[in-house]
């Protein structure tokens, strides 16, 4: 056979097999399999060496071993697996840890017999959505944490808790709806969800069942119709009207935002909670309206801009520090007649450390306009007396 004609033979044969490959079907194929025990899904997968990438998987027997399950499903890194549990009656919750780190798990179907969801149960998973039970009343701390590719959870209207650090670092949720039924949000709760961009939650919760950083560094400003949960660091305009019909701008709500220059707090807001706006160093003037009555301790502590704040006229009561280390507050107008309690009376309003390192009761520049019929009242209040020096009439 001549060298050309072997030559030719090659290139042909080579044309062929890159045909071949070229046209084999490379879509996901979905495999559905019916499963009785967790024993029956590992003979199933051992035995078919899976190369199908999805698999719809049911379980039939109806109290199936979920830790088992788990420890087959990780065997196999590179499947995508749909878990239907929803035969399983006799399950009541879904255990500690029992599908945490498993990364196969892409979505599951939870029986109605299901009440509680436990500690860590799908943390770290790759769980992409999920849809939580009617009969459902609890989701336990760290139940989806970190889990990074979530990114739609349908919570039910039977679910009264939501404990600690239940969806922290769930980065990839992009919308959330927390229905009445919660009346409890645990600390960290949904900490550094940072791409939520929707939000609606329940009117039941307040300041006082929403714990510590339940809903630090997300996405959007959170709140219901009565309550300022948090507004977010990463908020890159520099000014923001709080919505109307808020009663309580709550803790730390917008602590350490660097980026406002100009907040807008309406005539609804009855409370602000501590250290509200602490460490908002932008802040050059704020309006507090009429209608606050309370302001908490540290609410405007750490301001290292505010110059000028005005004080409505319905404040009945300060706590301490309100105004502590806002070295170039200038000017303080309070239209209250009577002058405000200070609660913590053996702590400051405001003041701080000066330029050779002393503390003081206020800076030297600072000035207090009251109502000009009640700048006897002021210089005469056991706690205002203090300050008389600096003390006007308006």
């Amino acid at each position: 056979m001549s060298r050309k004609i072997v030559i030719v033979l090659m290139i042909i044969f080579s044309l062929f097999f890159i045909c071949i490959i070229g046209c084999q079907d490379t879509t996901e194929t979905t495999t559905t399999i019916k499963v009785g025990s967790a024993k029956w899904l590992s003979n199933y997968l051992s035995g078919l060496e899976p190369k199908e990438e999805a698999y719809n998987v049911k379980m039939t027997d109806l109290s199936p071993d979920l830790s088992d399950i788990c420890q087959i499903l990780n065997k196999y890194s590179k499947i995508n697996v749909n878990l239907d549990l929803s035969e399983c009656k006799d399950l009541t919750s879904i255990g500690q840890n029992v599908f945490g780190q498993c990364k196969s798990l892409k979505q599951i179907t939870l029986p109605n017999s299901i009440t509680m969801i436990d500690f860590g149960a799908f943390q770290q998973s790759g769980l992409t959505s999920i849809t939580i039970p009617d009969s459902v009343t609890s989701i336990g701390g760290y139940a989806f944490y970190a889990c990074l590719s979530l990114t739609s959870v349908t919570i039910s209207n039977s679910v009264t808790n939501i404990l600690e650090n239940a969806f922290m670092d769930c980065k990839a949720l992009t919308a959330l709806t927390i229905p009445n039924s919660v009346i409890n949000v645990g600390k960290a709760a949904f900490y550094r969800c940072q791409n939520l961009t929707s939000v609606s939650i329940s009117d039941n919760l307040n300041t006082e069942n929403v714990g510590e950083d339940a809903f630090e560094d997300c996405g959007t400003p959170i709140y219901n119709t009565h309550t300022f949960f948090r507004f977010p660091k990463s908020y890159s305009e520099d000014e923001y009207t709080i919505p109307n019909g808020i009663k309580t701008i709550g803790r730390d709500a917008f602590r350490n935002n660097t980026n406002l220059t100009s907040i807008s707090i309406p005539n609804s807001v009855e409370l602000i909670e501590s250290c509200a706006f602490e460490e908002c160093e932008g802040l050059t003037e704020v309006v507090i309206p009429n209608s606050v009555t309370e302001i908490r301790s540290s609410a405007f502590e750490s301001c290292g801009s505010l110059k000028h704040v005005q004080v409505g006229s319905g404040l009945k009561e300060f706590q301490s520090s309100v105004f502590a280390y806002c070295p170039q507050l200038k000017q303080i107008n309070i239209y209250a007649i009577t002058p405000p309690l200070l609660r913590d009376i053996v702590y400051h309003l405001f003041g701080g450390y000066n330029t050779s390192g002393k503390y003081v009761d206020y800076y030297t520049e600072t000035k207090i306009y009251v109502p000009s019929a009640s700048v006897t009242a002021y210089k005469e209040d056991w706690f205002w007396s203090k300050f008389s020096d600096i003390i006007y009439g308006m």
